[in-house]
């Protein structure tokens, strides 16, 4: 219970954060879909004497975690947001990460190569596009959709093959061998990459081959 309780306090702490995000990358007042609650009233609920108040309250934190990944997604799917306001983009994409969101998982991946890929404004890339990252920082250190698909595992695997198996640009595709790397949930990479080795293009299956060698390779330390 001690732990459903502490979850439920981050979450809904996080509800003000993200409606001053969403105010930030648009430049709008409060959405009228923000409900305005005294803070942590549906937590409290769990723990009322009441039959039906922890199961109201259960329901509350839900409905909560799903407008939130909602509002989060609209931030990143919104063009301007990227030219305009990178850093809401950025924290946006983080804060899917932490939520474990699968819902989030297409809109993460559909825009696995921000900053550098296919935005104007996100200026260029800080080294050699053939390379995994700087002498300074990896690859998910650069590309803020990587680590929250990390974070969100296996669920993300499917997508991630599927962008790889069309993406054009060096950035993307390094991107998704570098999700699919250090996901690694065997056999569940290895099989469903081999599966859509067969099915792919003829130009597109050299990468996807390339991506099934890397698995074999040893996985770089996590930066600290």
């Amino acid at each position: 219970m001690r732990s459903i309780i502490l979850a439920g306090f981050a979450l809904l702490g996080t509800v003000s954060g993200v409606a001053a995000l969403m105010i930030f990358a648009g430049d709008n007042p409060m959405p009228s879909n923000v409900v305005q609650r005294t803070p942590h009233e549906a937590v409290r609920m769990l723990v009322s004497d009441s039959l039906d108040e922890p199961e109201r309250g259960k329901q509350l934190i839900l409905e909560e975690r799903r407008e939130l990944i909602s509002q989060l997604s609209a931030i990143i799917s919104d063009p301007q947001n990227h030219v305009r306001r990178g850093n809401a983009v950025e924290k946006a994409m983080f804060l899917l990460g932490e939520f474990r969101a699968p819902e989030a998982i297409k809109v993460l991946v559909t825009y696995i190569g921000f900053p550098y890929v296919n935005h104007p404004g996100g200026g260029q890339y800080p080294g050699p596009l053939e390379t995994t990252g700087t002498i300074s920082k990896p690859i998910e250190e650069l590309l803020p959709a990587i680590p929250a698909l990390i974070k969100m595992g296996e669920p993300c695997i499917d997508e991630v093959i599927k962008k790889l198996s069309t993406a054009d640009h060096v950035l993307e595709i390094k991107a998704c061998q570098t999700v699919l790397k250090k996901v690694n949930e065997p056999p569940s990479v290895r099989t469903k990459l081999e599966r859509a080795i067969e099915g792919a293009a003829p130009r597109k299956r050299e990468q996807l081959r390339k991506t099934l060698e890397m698995l074999d390779l040893p996985v770089a330390p996590k930066s600290k």
